[in-house]
């Protein structure tokens, strides 16, 4: 770290949490933030960052991208990490290379989100009803504890919507883990080596594989989602992803995870329960319609097309 002062700054996008210095083969990255706090937070998203760089590196190897290995994370505070080649993937650079390398790019980056989602368990998105990562109770003990406060009547349409997702839930995305943080800084290429490299983890999250293609990896102007996805779903998984969903179904989804945490919020916070339960009520009433779309389209779906 004493020749850091020595080391030329090479990361000028802004805004960042990291200052990046070139190091000879490997790069230096110190914290932007000054604040004690701050930097805490910094060094345990370095150090989540290494826990899944050499989780994806162990299991995977890197041959047909390149993911740096975190050498060393130091209290002062700094990381050491290996320097990537080539430059990051701007639309305007990805414009000038060759049809080959673009296809190289888009088969290395399906065959790395396809490492990734498999590196870990795949969920059913109705996982997040069990546990989640709040500390707040399921979705069921919440259920259990609001029969004291709602009617019967929002009870049975709690349990109806409940019911429908799990009839439905394939047409919901798989949740997966992934990089979390896909934009034009973090994905490398080199057009002398032909080789793929991804960045900065400390974003590495679950979310749903729907997210994952049309929020998080759609933050890459050049990239065609279409092609990546048809792709990535010809990858062989030794678990499925199911990609898609139902705008309905998930709006069900949504409804529930609504209510859990709006119970966990009315449970622990008795002074503003009135509040919590107003948005109890709207959401049961939003759940209704949304069950009633899902039976409507579902009826639709299975009758005979001649008979439309």
């Amino acid at each position: 770290m004493s020749n850091i002062e020595k080391s030329d700054l090479i990361n000028t996008n802004s805004p960042r949490d990291s200052r990046v210095y070139a190091d000879g083969k490997y790069v230096i990255k110190a914290p932007v933030a000054t604040n004690p706090v701050h930097i805490k937070v910094w060094l345990e998203r370095q150090k989540h960052a290494k826990f899944v760089v050499d989780s994806i590196i162990e299991k995977n190897g890197n041959a047909e991208y390149f993911i740096p290995k975190i050498i060393e994370i130091s209290e002062q505070p700094f990381i050491k990490e290996e320097r990537v080649s080539g430059q990051p993937i701007t639309s305007e650079y990805f414009a000038g290379l060759s049809s080959q390398q673009k296809d190289i790019i888009y088969n290395s980056l399906a065959k790395f989100i396809s490492d990734m989602n498999q590196n870990l368990p795949v969920l059913d998105i109705t996982s997040q009803l069990y546990s989640n990562d709040t500390q707040d109770i399921s979705f069921f003990d919440v259920l259990e504890s609001l029969k004291s406060v709602l009617s019967q009547k929002e009870i049975s349409i709690i349990n109806q919507s409940y019911e429908l997702l799990e009839k439905y839930k394939d047409q919901t995305p798989s949740f997966v883990f992934f990089h979390g943080d896909m934009n034009e800084n973090n994905i490398f290429f080199d057009d002398k080596t032909n080789k793929v490299s991804i960045i900065d983890f400390t974003e590495a999250r679950y979310e749903s594989a729907y997210y994952m293609f049309n929020s998080d990896l759609s933050r890459l102007p050049w990239l065609d989602l279409n092609k990546i996805i048809d792709i990535y779903n010809k990858n062989p998984k030794e678990q499925p992803v199911k990609t898609g969903q139902n705008k309905a179904v998930i709006e069900i989804f949504n409804g529930l995870r609504t209510i859990q945490r709006t119970g966990n919020s009315l449970m622990k916070n008795s002074k503003t329960a009135n509040i919590y339960l107003i948005i109890l009520k709207e959401t049961i009433r939003a759940l209704e319609k949304s069950c009633q779309s899902v039976n409507n389209s579902m009826l639709l779906a299975n009758i005979p097309t001649n008979f439309r």
